[in-house]
């Protein structure tokens, strides 16, 4: 089948899908900053489109492997994923203008996609992983007040950094950390062990808790036994910077 028929079907699904995820389940937190609102819902929808050429990429019989992005060795990055997307026939180049986002440089070909044109960080999913499976987030400079997460079925949800931690984290690709309670206070907090090989380095990341101190604090406990403190926007890409090289559950930058 062709080209066309391969774009226009993904606007097709795409559109139905945005629609009735903006409908019914639209919450960006910040009332007073409509500006930053707006430009997060139009990456959001943006970054859904990734997801629908990829849905597409998977149903169209005609396409070959590698498939989905658990498929690529795990040295590859999100440009070397984003450029079989294109090659494949899924986008165009002139296509790579939905990475368009706020701090962001607009590529115009694949050989410019980069770190610096690419505002998502984007997870290794497989054709096994359950549709709300984290396929998308956008990198945490893109935004001062949320956090884009695009789903694998393409929908999408915006969150504030420091409710962003459990949704993104529980429903990763490949891992599935085990939730347990931690009794602070009399209250019980949700607390996160990620799976941890020999070999792993001391500062890979074994459990996350949000921090009893403040809501907007999260705390990572290190393999060797360390425990930092970080900001919820920055905590993310901390923690998906360090989980255990075994698990590698998004393409390098």
């Amino acid at each position: 089948m062709g080209f066309g028929w391969r774009w226009k079907r993904v606007l097709k699904w795409g559109g139905i899908g945005l629609g009735i995820v903006f409908l019914v389940g639209l919450a960006f937190p910040c009332r007073s900053c409509q500006q930053e609102a707006a430009e997060a819902i139009g990456v959001a929808q943006h970054g859904s489109l990734i997801a629908r050429a990829m849905e597409a990429m998977e149903d169209d019989p005609q396409s070959s492997s590698p498939r989905y992005p658990a498929d690529f060795p795990i040295t590859a990055t999100a440009a070397n994923y984003l450029t079989h997307i294109v090659q494949a026939g899924y986008l165009q180049e002139s296509d790579l203008k939905i990475l368009r986002a706020p701090n962001y440089s607009m590529a115009s070909s694949v050989g410019e996609l980069s770190e610096k044109t690419i505002p998502f960080t984007i997870f290794r999913v497989s054709a096994d992983d359950p549709f709300d499976t984290v396929f998308l987030i956008s990198k945490s400079n893109v935004f001062k007040h949320g956090i884009v997460m695009i789903r694998k079925n393409g929908t999408f949800q915006l969150y504030h950094p420091a409710d962003a931690i459990d949704p993104i984290l529980q429903h990763l690709p490949g891992i599935h950390p085990k939730i347990i309670g931690k009794s602070f206070d009399g209250k019980m907090l949700p607390f996160m062990v990620f799976p941890v090989a020999d070999d792993d380095p001391a500062d890979t990341v074994f459990a996350v808790y949000k921090s009893e101190v403040s809501k907007d604090d999260v705390v990572v406990l290190e393999k060797g036994g360390d425990a930092q403190r970080y900001r919820a926007s920055d905590a993310l890409d901390m923690i998906l910077l360090h989980l255990s090289p075994s698990h590698p559950p998004a393409f390098l930058p």
